[in-house]
């Protein structure tokens, strides 16, 4: 069990997080070793996750190129049956989530100097 209040999970709103409630439960029992294997177990879960997703997607977007849902240059697929154009637009909606995340210095403050 974890309390509502414990301090490594107070101020835990972002991808940044240290701790899971389930790794914070594993530590407080005394277990060694399993905080890490369960640590493994959610990465590899999360990147099977992004896997899915990204094939789900780009097939979507491909099927309904081809439904004329969509522009047709979308329903393109290589010799291997890859769909290139989907990928580059579901990889390019990847990279905008991550830089989203990033967190920025405070902007200068040259307009706050008094005269």
């Amino acid at each position: 069990m974890v309390a509502s209040d414990d301090p490594r999970l107070i101020g835990a709103s972002n991808s940044n997080t240290k701790d899971s409630p389930f790794v914070i439960a594993i530590t407080n029992a005394g277990v060694k070793g399993l905080p890490s294997v369960f640590n493994a177990v959610i990465t590899i879960s999360v990147i099977s996750v992004a896997n899915s997703c990204t094939f789900a997607s780009t097939r979507t977007m491909q099927a309904l190129a081809l439904n004329g849902m969509g522009p047709k240059w979308l329903a393109y697929v290589d010799k291997a049956g890859r769909p290139i154009p989907t990928v580059l637009i579901q990889m390019a909606f990847g990279l905008l989530a991550f830089i989203n995340e990033v967190t920025l210095a405070p902007p200068p403050s040259i307009l706050l100097i008094p005269y």
